[in-house]
């Protein structure tokens, strides 16, 4: 596969296709950019859906709960109760009556900082992350988003298909260590049991991303997170 780094009109692009087909994305591509790559939230924002480390994010580090209201409205940033590893938490939800636009954000704490978390997924997401990533993308389209292998944990476990070792790629941290982009794999309903069964069960066992074992798995991607280390000061 050529290794090129996704962009933004790409996973725009791919997102469309993965809604009409059972295929996954096609391979990263440069294009032209869209007319029109955000949606209007009714009180004078523009959202666009790119999830990462740095100023092009649209949550950054220092977004707070009062921030996210006041340019999104009441109506739009409400509180649930979610799944978290093997327990749950309380997270902070944008946009919840929308799976195109829905976020997770996390604070773990007074929510007047910037999130410790931030998590998207869900077949429906328009999110875009690092480096163009989108939910559905394979092994290989990670790979070339990153300029190489990856880590990841295998399956069935309570860190099941987490990514978040780049191996000094691309997709490693950006900022000096105080943000981390991770994403969850997960496999195909039609795996093979013998497939399944080399690639899952162990909580400790981490594989390459280019081992004969992922590479038969087949492991899309099926959420993407943001985490800090600590609030920005």
């Amino acid at each position: 596969m050529k290794r090129t780094t996704a962009t933004l009109p790409f996973a725009l692009a791919a997102f469309a296709l993965a809604a009409c087909s059972p295929s996954p994305p096609p391979p990263p591509a440069a294009d032209a950019a869209p007319e029109s790559a955000g949606e209007q939230t009714g009180h004078g924002a523009v959202l666009l859906p790119q999830m990462a480390c740095g100023p092009d994010a649209f949550i950054k580090a220092d977004t707070t709960k009062a921030a996210l209201i006041e340019a999104h409205g009441a109506e739009n940033v409400t509180e649930e109760t979610v799944a978290w590893v093997d327990s749950e938490e309380t997270a902070v939800v944008l946009f919840a009556n929308n799976p195109a636009m829905r976020a997770e954000l996390f604070w773990f704490g007074e929510t007047t900082g910037g999130p410790a978390h931030i998590r998207v997924g869900g077949e429906e997401t328009q999110w875009i992350g690092p480096k163009g990533v989108i939910i559905g993308a394979t092994l290989e389209q990670v790979e070339a988003a990153n300029g190489g292998p990856f880590m990841l944990m295998g399956f069935e476990n309570h860190n099941s298909g987490e990514a978040g070792n780049w191996l000094g790629g691309a997709l490693e941290t950006p900022d000096g260590g105080t943000c981390f982009q991770r994403m969850n794999f997960d496999l195909p309903e039609d795996t093979p049991a013998d497939v399944r069964a080399k690639v899952s069960g162990d909580p400790d066992k981490v594989f390459r991303s280019d081992s004969p074992e992922m590479r038969a798995a087949k492991p899309v991607v099926v959420e993407m997170s943001i985490g800090y280390a600590k609030a920005p000061s």
